[in-house]
């Protein structure tokens, strides 16, 4: 495991050091390996130990994590395999959330501080221990953070209690209501959204949606939420007029796919409609596309048709072959490796 290794590298780096003449050409050797360690360290995904843990290779998960090389990261693996050990070892879950709650309270800077808490309670809301979720929000300095993780809690522990998620969603709101630079408030008042929709304050959710700046991401994002929840809530005619509004096309073809899932039983030949609707919309996009080849995006139709197949995969499998086919093709042209 790389921090075994790199405890032996520093230990024997100790003893060359406490020599009256230390070896220069093995404190080389050993620096090389030591920063060669470390940048393979700093790459690996956090996500990558929850994934071990969720095989079964606990211990191997834990020690990926306690390897990689920031703190933040080490928080949120350590915390994400904490929720994946929560469903059969309680005990060990809340031994990894203690240790992941120490190293974010030690990240020195707010701003990096107030990330690492959020996704450690993001997790915790993951792994059902809301008390956890809500005692670490509160810890967070940033507000935008802070909104952001209490509005996460308010939208999980909506159908259970739906006082205690609208009080989490006023604070949210309340919270929102002090950011004064327009990026952040923006980001924040989509999350906001969001939540609005999740605990069911759907009109609410879509006044919010419109204090965002017009046609911009977040706006767009929180839209598509808009449109799940209207969808979800039978109010498919007014979540179908909604989703038409979204200028961004990624965002469209999701919120379009949002309204085909939910029409799929109540409505099933409205549901191909407007999965017709969303194809001919990423057609029309790939022809565009086709026109200005020094230009393109090729992620809005690669995410855009795999959600649409995603969405028709329980009512029209071959379709949704089709679409996920569709979607690979798209993936494997992207000149951008990442």
């Amino acid at each position: 495991c790389s921090s075994d290794l790199l405890a032996e590298i520093n230990a024997v780096q100790q003893l060359l050091l406490a020599q009256t003449r230390p070896d220069l050409a093995a404190l080389a050797i050993l620096a090389f390996y030591q920063h060669r360690l470390i940048r393979r360290s700093s790459r690996l995904s956090p996500q990558l130990c929850a994934v071990f843990a969720r095989l079964g290779y606990t211990r191997r998960a834990e020690q990926l994590a306690r390897s990689l090389t920031y703190r933040g990261p080490q928080v949120q693996a350590l915390a994400e395999i904490a929720a994946v050990v929560g469903e059969t070892d309680p005990v060990g879950a809340s031994r990894l959330a203690d240790e992941a709650e120490q190293l974010a309270h030690a990240i020195e800077g707010d701003w990096s501080q107030a990330e690492a808490l959020f996704n450690l309670a993001t997790a915790a809301v993951q792994a059902g221990d809301y008390e956890r979720a809500e005692r670490l929000s509160r810890t967070i300095k940033i507000p935008e953070w802070m909104a952001a993780a209490l509005g996460g809690l308010a939208g999980a522990v909506a159908a259970m209690d739906s006082l205690r998620a609208r009080r989490l969603a006023d604070e949210a709101e309340k919270l929102v209501g002090s950011i004064t630079d327009p990026g952040p408030r923006d980001a924040a008042l989509q999350r906001l959204a969001t939540t609005m929709a999740a605990i069911g304050d759907i009109d609410h959710a879509e006044q919010l949606v419109r204090s965002i700046e017009p046609s911009s991401w977040p706006q767009a994002t929180a839209l598509r939420a808009v449109v799940a929840a209207l969808a979800c809530s039978g109010r498919y005619g007014q979540a179908k007029q909604l989703a038409d509004s979204i200028t961004c096309l990624r965002s469209r073809l999701g919120a379009l796919a949002d309204l085909v899932k939910a029409l799929a039983e109540a409505d099933p030949d409205w549901s191909g409609r407007v999965a017709d609707e969303a194809q001919q919309l990423a057609k029309a996009e790939e022809e565009a596309q086709q026109l200005a080849p020094g230009s393109r995006d090729l992620r809005p139709l690669v995410v855009g048709l795999a959600e649409i197949a995603a969405a028709l995969a329980a009512t029209d499998r071959d379709r949704s072959h089709r679409l996920a086919d569709k979607a690979e093709q798209f993936a494997r042209q992207a000149a951008d490796p990442g």
